[in-house]
């Protein structure tokens, strides 16, 4: 009963203040309308201030962390460049993993870092199985992934993709594997 009555009281109070206010209705609230594609619109918060972007994930076999940094070109097309590094001791060899990677994201909806993304994403790994990186397996992948980016105000973002690649394997320069992975992303960032 008290909760009704303080909600009851509270939609009152709101509704005083928004009649008594006719300047209200001005006031930048940080959100934009964007015309959607069936040619609608809807308002959206606006993210476009945001120019770069430093996000950090998990890397998978040999665990590790990977680091990437995000430039917006556009409101629509940010370019990515970023690297890992993960080592791991099975049964008695130490198992270290490098890898590079490069990629754009576009964003159909214009609204900077924050949306759906899709994109082309090269990657080049150096696996040692031996804890040197003299004897290595070269791994390279070329694909694409597709995912969700959130940015939160006053800039913390997370992020998550899924989508596949193709890999070419090579061993002292001789190809020794090569199909189609899944691939997946998962981050934690920050824009600024």
């Amino acid at each position: 009963m008290f909760f009704t009555f303080a909600l009851i009281a509270s939609l009152a109070v709101a509704s005083a203040e928004t009649t008594a206010s006719p300047n209200l209705e001005t006031t930048p609230t940080g959100y934009r309308d964007v015309e959607l594609f069936d040619g609608g619109s809807t308002l959206m918060e606006d993210k476009k201030d945001y120019d770069q972007m430093v996000v950090l994930g998990p890397m998978g076999f040999p665990f590790g962390i990977k680091a990437r940094y995000l430039y917006k070109l556009n409101d629509r097309t940010s370019a990515m460049i970023g690297g890992g590094y993960g080592s791991l001791a099975v049964t008695g060899n130490d198992v270290k993993r490098l890898m590079l990677r490069a990629g754009v994201d576009y964003q159909p909806v214009g609204n900077g870092f924050h949306g759906f993304y899709v994109g082309p994403r090269v990657t080049f790994n150096k696996i040692a199985y031996d804890g040197d990186f003299g004897d290595t397996q070269n791994l390279t992948l070329i694909g694409g992934v597709a995912g969700w980016r959130t940015v939160l105000d006053p800039g913390v973002s997370i992020g998550a993709g899924l989508g596949l690649s193709h890999l070419r394997s090579t061993e002292a320069g001789v190809l020794t594997d090569r199909g189609i992975l899944p691939m997946g992303e998962f981050t934690l960032g920050w824009a600024f």
